[in-house]
C-alpha cells in the first residue's frame, strides 16, 4: 500500500492548481447577514440560513437573512453597505425578508449580486444562483 505524505499531497495541489478547503467534522460554516449559505451553516446577527425569495437566475439560493414585516426589523450588513437593508414583503405569503440593498453588485458581499425587483425601483443583493 502506497502512502503519500501531506506535503506530498499539498505539492501535488499546488502543481495542479487545486486548493483543498475542507471543515472539521463537528465545526459549523458560520455565515454574516446576507451571504449566501448552505444548510446547516450557522448565521449570524440574528440572521439564520434561509431560502431567499429571490436569485439572479430564479433558481432556489439559500441567504443568511432575518423575517421581518418592515425595514427597521433587518439587521445590519455584514458588509457595511452604504445602503440600509430592505425587507420585502411577500403580499401573497404576508410576510417578508431582510435583504441587503445595493446600487451595483460592488455594494454586495461575496456570491451575491445587486438586481432590481420586477415592477419596483427596489435594488438588493441576492444569491448568485
Amino acid at each position: 500500500m502506497k502512502t503519500l505524505s501531506l506535503a506530498s499531497l499539498l505539492s501535488l495541489s499546488a502543481a495542479s492548481g487545486c486548493i483543498v478547503d475542507t471543515v472539521e467534522p463537528g465545526f459549523a460554516v458560520v455565515r454574516g447577514a446576507y451571504e449566501p449559505c448552505n444548510a446547516g451553516d450557522t448565521c449570524t446577527n440574528g440572521t439564520a440560513c434561509t431560502t431567499a425569495m429571490y436569485s439572479l437566475t430564479g433558481a432556489p439560493g439559500n441567504l443568511c437573512s432575518a423575517g421581518c414585516t418592515n425595514a427597521l426589523q433587518c439587521p445590519p450588513s455584514a458588509y457595511f453597505s452604504s445602503f440600509a437593508p430592505t425587507c420585502i414583503v411577500s403580499v401573497s405569503a404576508g410576510s417578508g425578508l431582510c435583504y441587503d440593498s445595493c446600487l451595483t453588485s460592488g455594494d454586495c458581499g461575496g456570491g451575491t449580486v445587486c438586481v432590481q425587483i420586477a415592477g419596483t425601483p427596489v435594488r438588493v443583493c441576492v444569491p448568485a444562483t
